[in-house]
């Protein structure tokens, strides 16, 4: 399989940064595609033209639906794709932008509360792993798969935790993306998620390995809390290098 590296814009979101400014941040990358990451339904509207023509310029783009109703760096209220008007206007924008990106993908956090009926499957679609308790491991996921059953999986590795292993025996053949990055180290406000691969040690790395095996695109997808545009060019080369050790 040609595996693709694709970035995501959400590398960049910190506090006042647009989803604009991200994606101008990515235009330069040595990367096969850019992940639009929105977090607030707001941020479905306020994608402008000249960001449309970057992403435009990328081969395998790929958009993470809304992950949160509020605006505001810090608020979280989970959006639930439930059937009503504000998902089906919600889904609608989001098609709209896989079109004029060709987005090869659309990614969703939890599904457990959504029926079928809201989807339209011309497009690709993937259920995320979320950060849960450990011991929930991968059975929410194959419940969510077998109720979607076009969907595919996205394994996000930080949130897997010490399962990546048990998430690839379960879901393995229907994985089909990964977010790739590690758990950091615990401090007094629990585990740093979603730190960079090149800043880690070889234990760590180790303990992701199996995701080599994986038939899967990779989005790389960290949280450093500020924007370091140097840092996340030595991430990918990095990446690039390590999936083929």
């Amino acid at each position: 399989m040609d595996k693709k590296i694709i970035f995501s814009t959400g590398n960049f979101h910190v506090k006042g940064t647009t989803i604009n400014k991200c994606i101008s941040l990515c235009k330069d990358l040595d990367v096969d595609g850019i992940e639009v990451c929105i977090l607030n339904l707001s941020e479905l509207a306020d994608i402008s033209k000249r960001s449309l023509n970057i992403l435009k310029k990328f081969e395998h783009n790929t958009i993470h639906a809304p992950i949160r109703e509020a605006r505001g760096y810090g608020v979280f209220v989970p959006f639930y794709y439930a059937k009503c008007t504000m998902t089906k206007l919600a889904l609608n924008i989001v098609y709209k932008l896989a079109d004029e990106i060709n987005a090869q993908n659309i990614n969703f956090h939890d599904l457990s509360r959504t029926k079928g009926g809201l989807f339209k499957y011309k497009y690709n679609h993937t259920i995320e792993n979320l950060l849960k308790r450990p011991e929930i491991k991968s059975k929410p996921y194959v419940r969510q798969l077998e109720k979607h059953k076009k969907f595919n999986f996205l394994l996000d590795v930080c949130h897997a935790r010490n399962e990546v292993e048990e998430y690839i025996k379960v879901l393995g053949d229907k994985t089909k993306y990964i977010h790739l990055s590690t758990l950091g180290e615990r401090t007094d406000a629990g585990n740093q998620t979603h730190q960079p691969l090149c800043t880690r040690d070889a234990d760590v790395l180790k303990k992701i390995s199996p995701v080599k095996s994986l038939d899967a695109h990779v989005i790389i997808e960290t949280h450093i809390r500020r924007v370091d545009v140097d840092l996340m060019k030595r991430e990918i080369d990095f990446v690039k290098e390590w999936l083929y050790q």
